[in-house]
């Protein structure tokens, strides 16, 4: 799958729910959103190795 994060990109290989990918980049899923081919993803959610992910920091904010 193709990731994208932080101005960069990343390549990565196999099947994966959203939670694994935040985990495997070290990323607090509490603080980042998974959108997989423009649509947000659950954590729980089967990313296929195929996908197109872009990963954003949540910001919050009063």
């Amino acid at each position: 799958m193709k990731v994208e994060y932080a101005g960069g990109f990343l390549s990565l290989e196999g099947e994966m729910t959203a939670r694994e990918l935040l985990d495997r980049l070290g990323l607090d899923f509490e603080d980042h959103l998974v959108i997989k081919d423009g649509s947000l993803v659950p954590l729980e959610e089967k990313i296929e190795d195929s996908s197109n992910i872009i990963i954003l920091k949540a910001v919050v904010g009063g």
